[in-house]
C-alpha cells in the first residue's frame, strides 16, 4: 500500500508540473532535524507542491472552459499531503509539516530499490534511486543536481545523508562494513 501511496503522489506532482510547463519538481527531505534551513525549505517545499498542483488543476479547468467547485479543487491538494502523511513522508498529520522518511515509506523504498538485486551501495540508492528515480532530495549530490547548492552550505546535506544511514542501520536496512563500505538490503 505504500509504494501505491508514493508513486500516486509523485505522479500528482509532476503531471501538475507538466500541464503548466514547470521544471521537474524535487522533494527536499528532512531526515536529521539539526538543520532549521532544511527544515524550512522542506517545510516551504512541501506548500509549493500543494500551490503547484492548485494552480495545474486551475489552469486545467480554465482550458476546458468548466467550473470546479472550491471543495473538489481542495480535496485534490489535500490528497496529495494526506497520502504523504500516510506513508510517512510527512513528518505529522497537523501543525508544521515537512518531508521526512518515516520506517514504513524507508522500507517500502528499499523494497522497491532492491528488487532486482540482493543489495547495493547506500550511495547508489541515495543518488541514482531516491533522487533519480523518487525525485527525493536527501544527500549532497542530489542537492547539487537540484540546484539547491546556491542557496544552501554542502554540509547541510552530508549530515542529512549521514543521519538516513544512521537511520537505515538501526532498522536493519543498511549493513556498514569495516572498509567504510555501505550496503543497502532488507537483509537486515
Amino acid at each position: 500500500m505504500n509504494w501505491t501511496g508514493f508513486w500516486l503522489i509523485l505522479i500528482q506532482h509532476q503531471r501538475a508540473a507538466e500541464s503548466i510547463d514547470a521544471s521537474p519538481p524535487y522533494t527536499i527531505v528532512d531526515c536529521s532535524g539539526a538543520h532549521p534551513q532544511l527544515r524550512r525549505a522542506s517545510q516551504r517545499n512541501l506548500k509549493d507542491a500543494q500551490a503547484l498542483i492548485v494552480h495545474a488543476i486551475d489552469e486545467a479547468v480554465k482550458k476546458s472552459n468548466g467550473v470546479l467547485p472550491k471543495s473538489r479543487r481542495n480535496s485534490m491538494r489535500i490528497f496529495y499531503w494526506a497520502t504523504a502523511a500516510t506513508i510517512k513522508l510527512l513528518n505529522a498529520w497537523r501543525g508544521r509539516r515537512h518531508f521526512t522518511l518515516g520506517l514504513d515509506i524507508l522500507e517500502t523504498l528499499v523494497l522497491a530499490a532492491t528488487r532486482e538485486q540482493a543489495e547495493l551501495t547506500f550511495e547508489e540508492f541515495v543518488d541514482d534511486w531516491l533522487y533519480g528515480k523518487c525525485r527525493l532530495v536527501v544527500g549532497r549530490r542530489a542537492a547539487e543536481r537540484s540546484g539547491l547548492l546556491r542557496s544552501f552550505d554542502a554540509s547541510i546535506f552530508e549530515d542529512n545523508e549521514n543521519h538516513l544511514a544512521i537511520q537505515m542501520e538501526a532498522a536493519g536496512l543498511l549493513t556498514q562494513y569495516s572498509d567504510a563500505t555501505r550496503m543497502v538490503s532488507t537483509g537486515g
